[in-house]
């Protein structure tokens, strides 16, 4: 029988990356709430873990794991087992489109910001935006990584973000989250090893494509939860997106307009992340949680025995 895994993976952008991208600015933000994401979630997340008896995968941006008081939380993190990966360093939402030579720095800073908080390089990427290139994947590539887990192929949430990013155009925001291409919706749901980088796509269900992610799972009815994650039985690998912002709540400072946008934060944080984590024991009951970096040596170890070399 072919083990099943599942990996649990957080973003840690900082509230502004959300800000922006809901086209709110990023001025509305107390020293309080610029605290909340990443620095209080990245404790709340090791919590979560603990709680779930799973050892997870943190991404984060360079440029926050050199804040000193973040970088002591990152180091803790990785001592209690959790992979922390790269989100790139400067979180440039344009980062696919960079040329070779600026992607190529932009990810040596991040892996020596990271090294120096935690003692490990990172082996895995996150892309800013969940867009990739032909260039970013080839760097991952020269620079050694074992994976990218950077795509949702989500139709669905694709449209979504399409037409929120077409209001706020004729609104007169400005949108600082570009969509990438639309061809990236038509790779594969699973796990795809190609020229030395595995793919680690974020988990859609089959069918719909719904995104299994922190946002989804902390706000459906758990019965409805539980019975949409026997549709992933076949899958090997099972990926959960959470965010930081899917562990704050209206008391770490989020402003206002925020909270319109997001009306599910303003659930208490307890009862989103006790819903949350009743959908994730009734797929971490049937499966191995593993960080992404561990999710690769399973697989290609499953690779190997299904394609075994002459």
């Amino acid at each position: 029988m072919v083990e099943k895994l599942l990996a649990l993976t957080i973003d840690l952008d900082p509230l502004e990356v959300w800000l922006r991208a809901e086209g709110l600015g990023d001025g509305q933000l107390s020293g309080h709430a610029r605290d909340a994401a990443p620095l209080r979630a990245i404790e709340r997340f090791a919590a979560l873990c603990d709680q779930l008896g799973v050892t997870g995968t943190a991404f984060v941006a360079g440029r926050d794991a050199v804040d000193a008081r973040i970088a002591r939380e990152l180091s803790t993190l990785h001592r209690l087992g959790h992979e922390v990966a790269s989100r790139s360093f400067a979180h440039d939402l344009a980062l696919s489109s960079r040329s070779l030579a600026e992607i190529d720095d932009d990810l040596a800073r991040a892996e020596g910001a990271i090294a120096d908080a935690t003692g490990e390089r990172p082996v895995g990427l996150r892309a800013p935006g969940g867009t990739l290139s032909p260039r970013l994947e080839e760097t991952l590539r020269l620079r050694g990584y074992l994976y990218d887990a950077s795509l949702v192929p989500s139709p669905p949430l694709f449209a979504l973000r399409a037409a929120w990013q077409s209001l706020l155009q004729l609104a007169g925001r400005a949108v600082d989250a570009p969509l990438g291409s639309a061809a990236q919706l038509l790779r594969s749901r699973g796990p795809v090893f190609e020229r030395g980088l595995w793919e680690l796509p974020v988990t859609a269900l089959p069918g719909a494509r719904v995104p299994w992610t922190g946002a989804v799972l902390a706000t459906l009815p758990s019965e409805l939860s539980r019975g949409l994650s026997t549709l992933l039985a076949a899958d090997t690998l099972v990926v959960v997106q959470l965010s930081a912002l899917d562990l704050c709540e209206p008391a770490d400072g989020l402003p206002e307009p925020l909270l319109r946008r997001r009306p599910d934060l303003s659930l208490p944080r307890e009862r989103r992340e006790a819903t949350l984590v009743e959908a994730l024991r009734a797929l971490r009951d049937d499966r191995r949680p593993v960080t992404l970096k561990q999710a690769c040596g399973v697989l290609a170890e499953l690779e190997q025995i299904a394609h075994p070399r002459p």
